[in-house]
């Protein structure tokens, strides 16, 4: 078992993943547009 607090990051990360996949994929849709 992961130790508690390595298990809240791994939490967090999984939370924070789709949200910077959607900045880096509009991002990428503005470069694409230029």
């Amino acid at each position: 078992m992961l130790p508690p607090k390595r298990k809240a990051m791994l939490d967090e990360l999984s939370k924070n993943i789709p949200k910077m996949v959607r900045v880096g994929f509009k991002v990428l849709v503005d470069e694409l547009d230029l």
